[in-house]
């Protein structure tokens, strides 16, 4: 809905590249780490760094901009119980 004029930013239960790269396929533009960064370690930010890298190739896509947003109508389609 913003159409990209607005960050938004992705947060909580962000402890792996794959909830890394969901936050950023429903639409944010950032993410922040903090819990996962706790449970996890500081390595958690190489592999989310290699992780979103390989999809940005996997996705033939130019950037990571290219994948943020590219399934919001999914995520904004479910409901708030089926997240938690």
């Amino acid at each position: 809905m913003t159409g990209g004029r607005v960050p938004l930013i992705g947060i909580g239960g962000i402890d792996s590249p794959d909830m890394a790269l969901a936050k950023i396929e429903a639409g944010a533009t950032l993410i922040q780490l903090y819990t996962g960064l706790i449970y996890e370690g500081p390595s958690l930010i190489g592999r989310i760094k290699d992780y979103l890298a390989a999809a940005v190739k996997a996705a033939n896509a130019d950037n990571i901009r290219d994948l943020t947003g590219r399934r919001a109508t999914e995520w904004a389609a479910r409901d708030l119980e089926d997240l938690f």
